[in-house]
């Protein structure tokens, strides 16, 4: 399958809200639509991980945050914009209107400037995804593909 025809059909699962695997800087991460309460608990449920965690949600550009993030406190900006793109993981002022799904416990919300250009063209086709990284190592040659139960679709 090219990488248009995978770009494509991860669009439609995650705008159907299911749940993709996909390859990351370093391993594989998962996704869905980060708006999506039950796919985002899916992902959660095959993480282990517990809601008040938190999650990361990239995006292809900034001002595609203006719903979750408080853009007021713009000094809290100066640095991660003088940063991004790059593989870095911010900590940002979130709206209180951001769910308690994707910032948990926190008054912040994670957020990556995605620099792949797998993840530019899903994420322009579809506006923002969740990403949680599958395993936290560092060198993509020890990352495993995620186990295929409850996931829609696995890029490879």
């Amino acid at each position: 399958m090219s990488i248009w025809s995978q770009i494509e059909k991860a669009v439609e699962v995650c705008t159907a809200g299911g749940i993709i695997a996909y390859p990351t800087e370093y391993c594989f991460g998962l996704g869905c639509d980060p708006l999506n309460e039950t796919a985002v608990r899916r992902i959660l449920t095959l993480k282990h991980r517990s809601w008040a965690k938190g999650l990361i949600v990239i995006t292809d550009d900034v001002r595609r945050l203006r719903r979750l993030i408080d853009f007021s406190v713009g000094s809290s900006l100066i640095t991660p914009l003088a940063n991004w793109p790059g593989p870095h993981t911010w900590l940002l002022p979130a709206l209180t209107a951001t769910p308690r799904w994707l910032r948990g416990q926190h008054d912040t919300l994670a957020v990556r400037l995605i620099t792949t250009h797998w993840h530019w063209h899903c994420v322009d086709k579809v506006g923002l995804r969740l990403y949680p990284p599958v395993q936290t190592e560092r060198t993509s040659h020890r990352c495993v593909p995620p186990d295929k139960s409850g996931l829609n679709l696995v890029i490879a």
